[in-house]
């Protein structure tokens, strides 16, 4: 994932995810996605707990975003770890 931000302070993520069950009888498919119809589903803000501040014109690449989720009286508790890095240049995978 790339980012070219244009901002001073990089606050969170937005996540989102998009599943598809290929059963013959019955095909499922579920999204989180914007551009999708909406439902119950929603997606997920990654707030980080310091800002990183950032620089016009320098792209942000996220290396990995690793989530681990636990239920607490009906509430969904998520820790994660962001790993970035930052270059001058557009990075090619």
């Amino acid at each position: 994932m790339n980012l070219l931000l244009i901002l001073v302070c990089f606050q969170g993520l937005v996540g989102y995810f998009v599943i598809g069950f290929e059963v013959p009888s019955y095909p499922v498919y579920l999204s989180t996605s914007p551009q999708d119809t909406p439902t119950h589903w929603h997606q997920r803000i990654f707030f980080l707990n310091e800002p990183i501040q950032v620089q016009t014109g320098v792209y942000y690449v996220v290396v990995s975003l690793a989530i681990r989720t636990r239920i607490v009286q009906d509430h969904l508790i998520s820790r994660y770890r962001l790993c970035y890095f930052h270059s001058q240049k557009n990075p090619k995978y």
